[in-house]
């Protein structure tokens, strides 16, 4: 898939392409969250080439693989200790520092959520420090 972006600088050797509208980014979740996708285009008739990580790779990266391994014996961490890996006092003067890097630039706070495939949560705030969730996206 190739947007006319896309076109003008990378896709001058393709035998093929297929142009997409300029919304489709919302695809990539199933690619970046599923090995199966990676796996089943190797093994096809039509030896489509996934350009992108291998299914091993997504594996090894995956959050709830990791959880699975975790269960396993590999790598325990108890919630006590957890917690007292979050240095809450620091949160502030990080936030402030990622601030003045690009003034108005979002952060992206992340919150472990136990086997949890995909969690999104809007957020929205002032210039006053007030800010309330919206619980989703829609």
């Amino acid at each position: 898939m190739a947007t006319s972006e896309d076109l003008k600088f990378n896709i001058r050797m393709a035998d093929q392409y297929i142009e997409v509208p300029n919304n489709y980014i919302y695809l990539m979740g199933h690619a970046s969250e599923n090995p199966k996708l990676p796996e089943s285009l190797a093994q096809s008739k039509h030896k489509i080439v996934f350009i992108g990580p291998l299914g091993s790779a997504m594996r090894s990266g995956n959050g709830v693989t990791q959880t699975e391994l975790d269960k396993q014996g590999h790598v325990i961490v108890s919630e006590s200790v957890y917690e007292e890996a979050c240095v809450k006092e620091l949160m502030m003067a990080t936030i402030c520092s990622s601030s003045s890097e690009v003034p108005g630039s979002s952060i992206f706070i992340m919150r472990l959520a136990r086997d949890a495939r995909h969690l999104e949560v809007q957020v929205l705030a002032d210039q006053y420090g007030n800010a309330i969730s919206l619980f989703g996206r829609d």
